[in-house]
């Protein structure tokens, strides 16, 4: 695995905002990590999240295509090589000579790609090592299908507009219950001379967010449930009355029967026994057993 030595204070991004400083100052995890993926660190800046302090979270080296392994809060030289092994690379926590903690990316060998030079150099050239974060590139066949990329995204867009749509049947109440105490303070204040026309548009405002309330305030999804339970209210209502009049000979109608189902009718309110009833509607040439 071959990688291109990239410098954090490079003119083209060192001045990139990185939390509270820049990619020139706080930069040399990003531009570990965009050595890692073959990327450049002001990529790394955008794709990524970090803290407002500008420390990255490394499981959103993802974006670029890197997978976080491990992060080692104590440096382990047979992890670190373990990992060189099997990913390809390591990046090491070390304490610069100056006294702040800096990044670099160990490749093997006890050679290391320091963002601070852009040079590869020994890993030796640091006497006091921290620790480490393991990162693996991740194989094309571990990404996730288009469609699946597509159906995500279209689910965060339903759920945007939905949230959209709950703040809007919010403000639109909050607006309605203003207009209201305005059109209250109208009524009582017409003594004072306040204008007939400002007491119209208040009262024309008012009826307009009524409207738009009662249009977001429909609950189709209710009222298929209680057509749906109608029907199948209707389904045992003739069962029950083909059962009672085979076995036991007693001729009651479906009608009748209704009478007898107190509890679901209830259940499924005025507009559900509407349903039910206008099943069971006879025409003008039936007529009721007695």
């Amino acid at each position: 695995m071959t990688f291109k030595p990239l410098k954090q204070t490079d003119p083209r991004w060192a001045n990139k905002k990185l939390g509270n400083s820049n990619l020139g100052k706080i930069g040399c995890v990003c531009t570990c990590a965009a050595m890692a993926a073959g990327t450049t660190p002001d990529k790394v800046v955008d794709a990524c999240d970090f803290t407002p302090n500008g420390e990255i979270y490394w499981t959103s080296l993802a974006k670029i295509g890197l997978s976080f392994v491990w992060r080692g809060y104590k440096y382990s030289n047979s992890e670190v090589l373990k990992y060189i092994a099997d990913c390809g690379f390591c990046l090491v926590e070390v304490l610069h000579p100056s006294g702040i903690k800096h990044w670099i990316l160990a490749i093997g060998g006890g050679k290391i790609l320091d963002p601070l030079t852009g040079r590869e150099c020994s890993l030796s050239k640091y006497k006091n090592l921290t620790g480490f974060c393991s990162l693996k590139k991740i194989k094309q066949e571990e990404t996730m299908p288009d469609a699946l990329t597509e159906c995500l995204a279209q689910h965060t867009k339903l759920v945007d507009e939905l949230t959209k749509v709950k703040e809007n049947l919010s403000k639109v109440k909050k607006d309605l219950k203003t207009k209201t105490a305005e059109l209250g303070t109208c009524e009582a204040s017409k003594a004072q001379m306040i204008s007939r026309a400002d007491f119209n548009l208040l009262a024309t405002e008012k009826e307009a967010l009524e409207k738009k309330l009662s249009e977001l305030d429909k609950t189709p999804i209710l009222e298929g449930k209680r057509k749906l339970v109608a029907g199948i209210s209707a389904a045992v209502i003739i069962l029950v009355s083909i059962i009672l009049e085979k076995a036991l000979g007693l001729e009651i109608s479906p009608q009748e029967l209704i009478a007898m189902l107190a509890g679901p009718l209830a259940y499924i309110g005025a507009e559900g026994t509407a349903d039910l009833i206008r099943i069971f509607k006879p025409s003008e040439s039936q007529t009721i057993k007695k």
